[in-house]
């Protein structure tokens, strides 16, 4: 990506400022399907049609965008999560409680956590459900509904600092149109049964495994950013018409950042600001899906990559040379250059010298009495 790279997307901002409307007055409370197999200019009218509503009159349009997606059978996981964001340093901040599930009456334990926050963090949140479809549903459905120039996911089993959206947004500010990503922290953790204060507990200590840089190419290889750590520029995204997968029953969020990242570019805040948890058990998508749907999804995804032309950022050279060869010719490197660097402090100590000074007549004589025995048997010859 070349440095000081922006796309040109005023028309698309503009459009952006407008305001959404709820799921149910697309009348798709049951059947929105905004999937990567619908059309795109189907997908981009239900779009249009969302940020051009009147669901949030006299809103200015926010810095952030949270899609929070939960099935509903997480509540008091999902409290942690809406206590985070409530708690965040920024108020600049919509957020999105997407519903993943078939019946309508989840929602009612959802209305009514949310009711027990202060006025101003209600104000600012919204639930909506959507049914059918698989993980990625929620996202898109999330994807449609956000206003805000960035749009960042968080799962209802995450937890974030209350600096997360700031640091996203300073980052925007200072990058804008590129992704903005943050470090994440992993904790492990089980669940508990029968508790009545917690239903999980942490097993081990918080432990800090991505990367603290984002490098495309080791992405390639492993997802090194949850979806907790990065947030999106929504207007590239509808730009290039980038969406999650659908059609894929895991890594969905990794597919989407790859090619968003090759278009975008990814800009590091170096701030730790969320924790991902793995859980023990089952729980969670590794455990409900068999080991052969994530090798065969991983699968899947570098047939894809391999298959078309990718546009890498500065830097991913180094990481495309063999991984064994390349230390080996670096250390090379560095022993010839040292021994050079030896060789001239010896040369520069021979020189200064006083013994050396004094010789130099002699040794000039010596070396013209040399060329003239050297002319001679080259004339001979």
């Amino acid at each position: 990506m070349p440095a000081g790279f922006l796309l040109d997307t005023a028309a698309a901002a503009s459009a952006a400022t407008a305001v959404a409307t709820p799921l149910a007055a697309l009348g798709a409370v049951a059947g929105f399907d905004p999937g990567p197999h619908a059309g795109a200019d189907a997908r981009r009218a239900v779009t249009a049609a969302a940020r051009a509503g009147a669901g949030w009159p006299g809103r200015e349009r926010p810095g952030l965008s949270v899609v929070v997606r939960t099935q509903g059978a997480r509540m008091r996981l999902l409290e942690d999560a809406l206590t985070c964001l409530a708690a965040q340093t920024s108020e600049d901040v919509e957020v999105l409680v997407v519903l993943h599930h078939d019946d309508a009456a989840a929602l009612g334990p959802v209305h009514d956590l949310l009711a027990r926050y202060e006025e101003g963090f209600v104000a600012r949140t919204r639930v909506e459900r959507v049914s059918g479809g698989g993980r990625s549903r929620p996202l898109n459905a999330g994807l449609d509904l956000a206003r805000g120039r960035y749009v960042a996911f968080l799962d209802d089993d995450d937890v974030v600092a209350a600096s997360w959206a700031d640091a996203f947004l300073r980052g925007a500010e200072a990058r804008p149109g590129r992704i903005i990503r943050s470090r994440c922290a992993a904790r492990r953790v089980r669940h508990l049964e029968g508790s009545a204060i917690a239903d999980h507990e942490p097993v081990g200590e918080v432990e800090l495994p991505y990367d603290e840089v984002f490098d495309y190419v080791w992405h390639l290889r492993v997802n090194s950013s949850p979806i907790c750590s990065i947030a999106l520029p929504l207007d590239e995204l509808r730009a290039f018409d980038l969406r999650f997968d659908e059609a894929l029953p895991v890594v969905e969020d990794w597919d989407l950042l790859m090619r968003a990242a090759q278009l975008t570019g990814v800009v590091d805040t170096g701030e730790v600001t969320s924790v991902y948890h793995h859980w023990e058990g089952s729980g969670t998508s590794r455990a409900l899906h068999e080991r052969e749907v994530w090798l065969a999804t991983w699968l899947e995804l570098l047939a894809r990559w391999d298959g078309q032309a990718l546009l890498l950022p500065p830097g991913s050279v180094v990481g495309l040379v063999d991984g064994s060869a390349f230390p080996e010719m670096l250390a090379e490197y560095w022993r010839i250059r040292g021994d050079l660097e030896l060789a001239r402090e010896r040369l520069a100590a021979v020189e200064g010298a006083a013994w050396w000074r004094l010789t130099a007549p002699p040794r000039w004589a010596i070396t013209r009495v040399r060329e003239a025995v050297e002319r001679r048997r080259a004339g001979r010859a």
